[in-house]
């Protein structure tokens, strides 16, 4: 993950627009509707299964990007399967990062 995409995640982090791992993400989901799902590449099936779903039934974009312990050294904590970004400004920026990051 480059260096730009962690850097917006931290702010957004400590900014509290982002809820990380399974439980907080699961929560997250129905009473703010996130703006951004990011699914980390090496997460288990049944939970790529799990925030797919969401994603589809709330209209919510879902990135899949980086390994587990990328994330979480971003944000200060072991690893993280899943991250829920509910400010919408950021979520664009993330995103717009990640398809550049892509091409």
């Amino acid at each position: 993950m480059a260096d730009s995409i962690t850097n917006l995640i931290s702010i957004d982090y400590r900014a509290s627009k982002i809820f990380s791992g399974y439980e907080y993400s699961r929560k997250t989901l129905q009473p703010y509707k996130g703006s951004l799902i990011l699914l980390m590449i090496d997460t288990s099936i049944q939970t790529k299964n799990f925030f797919y779903n969401k994603s589809k039934r709330y209209n919510i974009p879902l990135c899949e990007t980086s390994l587990k312990d990328d994330l979480g050294k971003a944000l200060g904590k072991p690893s993280l399967a899943v991250i829920v970004c509910t400010d919408a400004s950021f979520a664009k920026a993330i995103a717009e990062k990640l398809t550049k990051e892509i091409w």
